[in-house]
């Protein structure tokens, strides 16, 4: 069964949708991942990897939280503003990071 993480900042009800959780066989580090095994890893997605930055830089010291399905309860999070998501209460990626310096 697939499990997918989200980083979300509960103070400000904001969150972004990370991939899925992958624990590798090899006893290696896990990590998250976009789409197939055979696309580029997450941190070569320029768009992605800036507004995870800047979410990490706009909500330091509130309760920003790394959330996997199975491991923790997700069902506050989907009233939130996705960033990259598609419902009309959420921003997109382009617009999320438009104009940010970092």
């Amino acid at each position: 069964m697939s499990r997918y993480g989200y980083i979300a900042c509960e103070t400000c009800r904001i969150y972004m949708f990370v991939g899925k959780y992958v624990q590798p066989d090899d006893g290696g580090a896990p990590y998250f991942h976009i789409g197939d095994p055979d696309e580029p890893p997450n941190s070569a997605r320029t768009l992605e990897t800036k507004a995870l930055w800047k979410l990490h830089t706009e909500h330091i010291g509130h309760p920003v939280r790394t959330l996997v399905e199975g491991t923790n309860d997700l069902s506050h999070i989907w009233e939130f503003v996705e960033i990259g998501g598609d419902e009309p209460q959420d921003i997109s990626f382009e617009d999320y990071v438009k104009d940010w310096a970092g």
